[in-house]
């Protein structure tokens, strides 16, 4: 019964974190990156932190077992087997049902995080009927007294770009 728990949660976390790095992955193709490796970083450290609570969660429930183990030995009736194996299955579905509740919050945490970096994604501004202007080697124009006749300007809109000439 322990080995089909501890291969149950192993194979619950794995499938659970490949779950979130698919999650990261998507975010990664659609936010800038700064934000996105911030929002990655913080998510792993919540996996770790995760992690080392079922770490110490099923070394504690290893030991209750143990001493439950200790004392059916010792009195062995068959009511005291039934109530520790009713124990131990209310452990193993409070295990399960923690850590669904910490994958809930982590993923409502990286799903704020990614509304966050939305609202100041330039992608959001340009579609919002803003422009940015730069020169032709990539400087931003934020001033008029930046160019003069003669100078060619790429305007970057939200669906292209438009290539003009100062007069």
């Amino acid at each position: 019964m322990i080995q089909k728990l501890h291969n149950g949660i192993r194979h619950y976390l794995a499938h659970q974190n490949a779950l979130v790095t698919k999650l990261s992955h998507q975010l990664d193709k659609q936010h800038p990156n700064y934000q996105l490796q911030r929002q990655s970083q913080r998510l792993d450290d919540l996996d770790n932190r995760l992690k080392q609570s079922m770490v110490r969660y099923i070394a504690n429930q290893q030991q209750a077992i143990s001493r439950a183990e200790h004392k059916i030995q010792l009195s062995s009736p068959s009511k005291k087997l039934a109530e520790q194996r009713l124990l131990l299955t209310n452990s193993h579905q409070k295990l399960l049902d923690a850590m669904d509740r910490k994958l809930l919050t982590t993923r409502h945490q990286l799903s704020l995080a990614a509304e966050k970096l939305e609202t100041v994604s330039p992608l959001a501004t340009l579609k919002r009927g803003y422009s940015i202007t730069q020169t032709q080697d990539g400087q931003v124009i934020d001033s008029a007294d930046k160019v003069k006749t003669g100078d060619q300007l790429i305007t970057r809109l939200a669906n292209g770009v438009v290539r003009s000439t100062v007069n």
